[in-house]
């Protein structure tokens, strides 16, 4: 009996570790796939916030996103992101539309 109970827990356990490998891990990759995104997201919102603080001036403007794309392509550099330079512009984009609605409210 002790036999047929271990053999029965065994063939759990391989049916458990296929599952864990079919659809855990994709799903852990994929939240730690989100998790860089929205770090790198956050990381130039607050460099379009701080860059707008530090540098003010009419006609600045390109300056300053020059400066936050320096800054987040080093980001990325650092934390082994691959974004490119025009995802990293829509973002900066994205960045000033919100803050530019938060200063118009």
């Amino acid at each position: 009996m002790n036999d047929i109970l271990f053999r029965i827990l065994i063939c759990v356990a391989y049916v458990a570790a296929a599952a864990l490998f079919r659809y855990a891990l994709p799903y852990l990759r994929q939240k730690l796939k989100n998790t860089k995104y929205e770090f790198i997201v956050m990381a130039i919102e607050d460099a379009v916030y701080g860059y707008e603080q530090m540098i003010q001036g009419a006609g600045l403007g390109p300056k300053r996103k020059e400066l936050v794309k320096d800054f987040a392509a080093k980001i990325c550099r650092e934390s082994g992101i691959e974004i490119t330079d025009e995802q990293i512009e829509l973002i900066i984009e994205s960045a000033v539309q919100g803050m530019n609605a938060t200063k118009a409210a």
